[in-house]
């Protein structure tokens, strides 16, 4: 189980461009740390380094369990990630996503993907290829994936981007019964993702 990440001193660099200077912070289970921060200033770009789909130019993210570091091809098994710009495959269909998802991954609860299914409110949509889902319909399909996973660190990039008031609803009602015993990083700048967290960290422009 992973229940201690700690960023030192992260930053990176484009050339001889900034994106992120320096974050130091410590992420701990049962905590939903916000990540805001104008536009430009590395919110993703952050998510992605801790993701481990960006390598930082400069400082340290250690993944712990109990003091230990974890080895790194294991800290993928106790990670999962939703934002608009990851792609799920188009061509399966929703059913099929969640029934390959499982195997590569275990749900929590020991749910099965029917039962995901029912859990993500596009029930109606189990047989429909992905690449003719709309964009909230995709964006509340990633969210599935993300919070249903049994994983103790999720990361959530603009979590609420495309989905519309009823979706919204579920998002919060089913981050609010999956947040226990894990980490939970929401980056955004809309208000009511952002009432959701613990505590924020603000990143400067």
């Amino acid at each position: 189980m992973l229940d201690r990440v700690e960023l030192q001193k992260v930053g990176l660099k484009y050339g001889k461009d900034p994106v992120i200077k320096s974050v130091s912070t410590v992420l701990e289970l049962n905590t939903l740390t916000g990540i805001a921060g104008p536009n430009g200033s590395g919110k993703s770009t952050l998510m992605q380094i801790i993701s481990g789909n960006l390598s930082p130019s400069r400082g340290t993210v250690k993944f712990l369990n109990s003091g230990t570091p974890l080895p790194d091809e294991d800290i993928y098994k106790h990670m999962s990630y939703a934002a608009p710009y990851v792609d799920i495959p188009g061509e399966l269909k929703l059913l099929e996503l969640l029934q390959f998802t499982g195997r590569l991954k275990p749900w929590r609860n020991q749910y099965t993907a029917e039962e995901i299914l029912l859990l993500s409110g596009l029930e109606q949509a189990a047989e429909k290829k992905l690449k003719d889902f709309s964009s909230g319909m995709k964006q509340r399909a990633k969210l599935t994936l993300a919070l249903l996973q049994h994983t103790s660190l999720v990361l959530l990039d603009e979590p609420t981007s495309n989905l519309d008031d009823t979706a919204k609803k579920w998002f919060i009602e089913l981050l609010d019964k999956h947040r226990a015993q894990r980490i939970v990083l929401i980056a955004s700048n809309e208000r009511e993702d952002l009432a959701l967290c613990d505590r924020t960290l603000q990143l400067p422009s």
